[in-house]
């Protein structure tokens, strides 16, 4: 995802000056768009996580809506169309990548060692810069050599590498919470009939300790000792 990111923050400005032949104001102005819309996307998808409870589902839905608008910057090629569609792009990759590189780094570092969460968030935002780095030179040898359609149709996929990545966290987290739920339904079950055997048990020794009168129930010290 970060790939994603910083090739859209690093590569945009260029595309529009020598792909689309746009002015650098104008193309400026779209870029202004596009950090605005991270900025936006960062602060929701935050606040919907939280809401939810869960990462995965924003995740899975903001990068799967990140595919189309990625997919659609080759279908458009005036300033006013552009800008809606730079929004969009911005506004689904920059929520998950920050989420990624913050809130989710300090989730695994709080599961696991408290006192390597910095260390967690160093190495999860270190991973994704190496990758990132490692995305502007293919970017640029694929620019020169089979063009921006080529360029933005490679982004995609990897927005879709991350879109089934996120979606399999999300089936696995729904499994393991259904398991959860399962267990404490089962023990509150187990729980009640164990109650309910141990008043039979009781009633049945009360009956038996009944004299041949038919006189009350002769009861054992222990229970006398309870009642008193």
């Amino acid at each position: 995802v970060k790939t994603v990111d910083s090739s859209m923050f690093f590569w945009i400005v260029f595309y529009m000056t020598e792909g689309l032949k746009f002015s650098e104001s104008s193309a400026t102005l779209l870029a202004m768009a596009y950090d605005a819309a991270q900025v936006l996307g960062s602060l929701l998808s935050g606040k919907a996580s939280d809401l939810l409870g869960s990462r995965p589902p924003v995740f899975f839905v903001m990068l799967l809506a990140a595919c189309f608008c990625s997919l659609s910057i080759v279908a458009v090629s005036t300033w006013e169309a552009l800008l809606p569609v730079i929004f969009s792009i911005g506004f689904t990759t920059g929520g998950p990548c920050m989420l990624m590189h913050t809130a989710v780094a300090a989730d695994v570092g709080a599961r696991g060692h408290r006192g390597a969460t910095s260390a967690i968030v160093g190495i999860v935002d270190g991973a994704g810069s190496a990758a990132a780095a490692v995305g502007q030179v293919i970017i640029g040898y694929v620019s020169q050599s089979y063009g921006w359609n080529a360029v933005f149709m490679m982004l995609t996929a990897i927005l879709a590498a991350a879109v089934a990545m996120a979606g399999s966290i999300w089936i696995m987290e729904r499994a393991e919470v259904r398991r959860t739920l399962f267990l404490r339904v089962s023990n509150k079950t187990t729980g009640a009939g164990s109650d309910y055997r141990r008043q039979q048990q009781h009633r049945h020794e009360a009956n038996t300790s009944l004299d041949s009168s038919g006189n009350a129930p002769l009861l054992k010290p222990s229970s006398v000792e309870k009642q008193v």
